[in-house]
């Protein structure tokens, strides 16, 4: 076991490196700031989420460089943090199949139907 220091908290890699999606939340946890959470709520972000600045998630992404399939796991959780990162860590190559695929099976590009006041 390996463990990193990086702006006073301790990273815990296990098996060469390799973070859980928990593990993952976690740390975002840890780097959640109260006044970042305000700001990117005015922005628009989505509950759940803790407040990380982009700069922390890039410091979580070089422990964990890029992992397709740990990506769909963040993404999945549905914390928008997560959710950034998981596009960070993504396979570019590999999300451009996953999409074009969910496209042609239809279930992305749906039109919604919208309430009108």
């Amino acid at each position: 076991m390996v463990v990193y220091a990086d702006k006073a908290l301790f990273f815990t890699l296990k098996n060469n490196g390799n973070m859980t999606a928990n593990e993952i939340l976690i740390e975002l946890e840890k780097y959640g700031d109260v006044q970042t959470k305000k700001t990117l709520a005015k922005h628009g972000a989505r509950e759940p989420f803790f407040g990380v600045k982009v700069a922390d998630l890039k410091i979580i992404l070089k422990k964990t460089k890029k992992n397709h399939e740990l990506s769909l796991e963040l993404y999945n959780t549905g914390n928008s943090d997560a959710m950034y990162l998981a596009g960070l860590m993504a396979d570019e190559k590999k999300i451009t199949e996953y999409i074009n695929k969910a496209i042609v099976n239809g279930q992305i590009g749906k039109k919604r139907k919208t309430a009108r006041c």
